[in-house]
């Protein structure tokens, strides 16, 4: 039910009407009367609307030409993307476990995004290993807001030794986002 031809950009209301090549000459009252003399032509004639009546001679199949159509252009103007550019840091993040590591959980929540985790651990059914030193690094976007959560399921944090810090590197720069250590009971962010 497409019609064949846009009717926004040729002016034509996509209905009843025609585009001007093909509208009537005479007003819908008028019945067009036959010539008395018959017409030739040279050559057959082309129309666009197809014909009621099937005809006789097959149509030539369509040929695939195998050069391109066109050389490649160079333009001297620089173009310009309209896509904005995203820039990224580098953040890692350092967690060193206490006696009871089965305890934490963590996860990095993109606030941009309605609180959509883009990162997490330890994996399913996984648990990290007590008294040790975990790294984790990542590419993140910059100027987009983020908060870091740690979890600890006893709700006294980190018992002796243990902690858990963000940094980021930037131009051979490492700065400290936040550090997390000691009873923070259940949940701390940075």
């Amino acid at each position: 039910d497409s019609l064949p031809y846009n009717s926004y950009e040729c002016g034509f209301d996509g209905g009843d009407c025609l585009p001007a090549e093909f509208a009537p000459t005479s007003s819908p009252s008028e019945s067009p009367k036959p010539s008395p003399i018959p017409s030739t032509s040279a050559s057959p004639s082309m129309s666009v609307i197809p014909s009621p009546i099937p005809s006789s001679i097959p149509s030539s199949p369509p040929t695939l030409s195998q050069s391109p159509s066109v050389s490649p252009s160079i333009s001297t103007e620089p173009s310009i993307s309209s896509m904005p550019t995203t820039s990224t840091a580098v953040v890692t993040f350092e967690l060193l476990t206490d006696g009871y590591p089965e305890d934490t959980s963590w996860l990095v929540i993109d606030n941009d995004k309605d609180g959509v985790i883009v990162q997490s651990g330890p994996g399913d059914g996984d648990t990290y290993d007590g008294g040790s030193l975990y790294s984790f690094t990542w590419t993140l976007d910059q100027c987009t807001s983020y908060t870091f959560m740690i979890n600890d399921l006893n709700g006294d944090g980190f018992e002796g030794i243990g902690y858990a810090e963000l940094t980021s590197t930037s131009s051979k720069v490492q700065q400290t986002l936040g550090r997390i250590d000691g009873d923070f009971g259940s949940e701390s962010s940075i």
